[in-house]
């Protein structure tokens, strides 16, 4: 990794877009670190739906040790939804993913990864067990970096009459800047899956893309030593016309604009 991408570590370790496949997140080789934070988001968005459509508070831990990352989330609603029966203080997401990190030095990095989420106060059930890999392309624009992964699904606890083993593909690109002392990151990812992960998400019979994921991120050093304050604003679209369909015929939108903001502890050497 070279010196600038060092010097990027901070842009990229902040709380991720909100649950895409593809994690947005720079990974360091045999670096030790913490970060811990919490952040405010305006809305709750997970893998392809609108978990809470409310206020929702997001606590986030992501932890290196050498090569192995462990990320773990909470999402809590703060407002209460009386049609979607979901009370204020309940816990909407808990999302635990385990990787461990293969690189050649600024060149590319490989992460094979598990991942756990589920929605205890939303379905009481299990939905997405994950095992994947995920490929970055450090490319020799400084800054500039193009990825793709793929998992596939083990088992999804819901009682449906559903396939439970759905493929995800991402692709996409992030890039990192600073002009000290903000920080920006910014990141554009495609998301494609098969019949069954549109099914269980979107409602639909299709395969193939899902959705256009655009976004940026700014942070700043706060006066207290290793903590820092971040403003994240990101949308998605869902490019099929048979998913858009589906999605107004059940009272969704076909596009959603999530604005995060928050504060975060890191410590590394």
């Amino acid at each position: 990794m070279n010196i600038k991408a060092l010097g990027l570590v901070g842009i990229a370790s902040l709380a991720a877009p909100t649950a895409v496949a593809l994690d947005l997140d720079l990974a360091v080789a045999e670096r030790t670190e913490v970060n811990v934070g919490v952040e405010l988001l305006n809305k709750h968005w997970s893998h392809g739906a609108i978990r809470h459509d409310d206020v929702t508070a997001n606590g986030f831990a992501k932890l290196r040790w050498y090569d192995i990352g462990l990320k773990l989330d909470g999402f809590m609603a703060l407002a209460g939804d009386d049609e979607a029966d979901i009370g204020a203080l309940e816990t909407t997401e808990l999302t635990a993913r385990l990787d461990y990190l293969l690189e050649i030095e600024d060149l590319f990095q490989f992460l094979p990864f598990v991942e756990v989420t589920t929605y205890p106060d939303v379905t009481l059930k299990t939905p997405f067990h994950w095992v994947g890999g995920e490929f970055w392309w450090l490319t020799p624009l400084e800054g500039v970096e193009l990825g793709a992964s793929a998992q596939y699904n083990l088992m999804d606890e819901r009682e449906d009459d559903l396939d439970d083993n759905h493929w995800v593909f991402d692709v996409g690109s992030r890039q990192f800047y600073q002009d000290a002392p903000l920080d920006l990151q910014f990141w554009q990812v495609l998301e494609m899956a098969n019949r069954s992960y549109h099914a269980a998400t979107i409602g639909t019979d299709r395969q193939g893309a899902t959705t256009l994921n655009l976004g940026a991120k700014a942070t700043l050093p706060l006066p207290y030593e290793e903590m820092w304050a971040f403003l994240k604003l990101e949308g998605y679209w869902y490019l099929d016309g048979e998913d858009r369909d589906a999605l107004q015929a059940q009272g969704r939108d076909d596009n959603e604009v999530i604005i995060g903001i928050g504060i975060e502890y890191r410590m590394g050497d």
